[in-house]
């Protein structure tokens, strides 16, 4: 038997979008991101038993037709000693994930995620991962129109991939922890402090002043990554996030 961890991305974003998938074609072709987790799509309907098996049962009524497919799907191949109901327990799927939103936010989600167990190109088992603590899924906000990865894009992925096994200076963990739960929070005025108190880990050297430092630091930050913000912008960025917290500005 062998195994492997799967995350699919649906087709959900693209509808009505023809140009712009025309202009930015999403990964088509299997892309080997490092010697055993790779970005491709999986055989049609070994990803639609997947979906099937991952969404939700029903009793006495008929399910609701799913709109939607696999666009792609990230995918680690495990060795023959995985067990079947272990998902990711290392996170490094997860965390390929995650890297990719650095690249480009989509909203790939875990609501199809699973591990498989199949025998050639035969599936035998399949188990849903079991997500706990986070939300499954992903928000991103209505102005981004794109919501997939190109070949470009998977090519940088593969670049920063290497990095999920580096131990990370604590400020910048924290920060890429605090951005990925802020794009799986759906209400704006958590987002907005998960946001704000993932920028104040980067930024944040000194124990006061707490807001002089944000609104200094913050715009320069910015600035290294070709973005304006102003020190005026960055005050009312904080202030809103100590409303939204519940706490006083120091």
């Amino acid at each position: 038997m062998q195994y492997r961890d799967v995350v699919i991305h649906t087709n959900s974003g693209i509808f009505g979008k023809g140009k712009l998938r025309k202009e930015f074609p999403p990964v088509q072709q299997r892309i080997d991101l490092c010697d055993h987790i790779w970005l491709g799509r999986l055989d049609v309907e070994m990803a639609t038993t997947i979906m099937d098996t991952c969404e939700p049962k029903v009793f006495g009524v008929s399910p609701s037709p799913r709109q939607f497919t696999q666009l792609y799907s990230f995918v680690r191949e495990l060795p023959a000693s995985s067990h079947i109901h272990r998902w990711d327990e290392d996170n490094e799927l997860t965390s390929v994930v995650v890297l990719s939103r650095l690249v480009y936010p989509t909203s790939t989600a875990l609501v199809y995620a699973a591990r498989l167990g199949y025998d050639g190109d035969a599936l035998k088992q399949i188990s849903p991962a079991k997500i706990s603590g986070v939300s499954r899924e992903a928000f991103l906000s209505p102005n981004r129109t794109r919501d997939w990865l190109t070949d470009a894009d998977a090519t940088v992925l593969r670049e920063i991939v290497p990095t999920r096994f580096q131990e990370l200076p604590r400020p910048i963990h924290t920060a890429l922890w605090h951005h990925e739960s802020a794009l799986r929070t759906y209400y704006l005025d958590h987002r907005w402090t998960l946001v704000c108190t993932g920028l104040e880990a980067l930024v944040h050297t000194d124990k006061h002043p707490s807001t002089g430092q944000f609104i200094r630091r913050v715009p320069r930050l910015a600035l290294e990554l070709g973005i304006t913000i102003s020190e005026q912008e960055a005050e009312e960025a904080y202030d809103l996030r100590c409303q939204l917290a519940g706490r006083t500005r120091a």
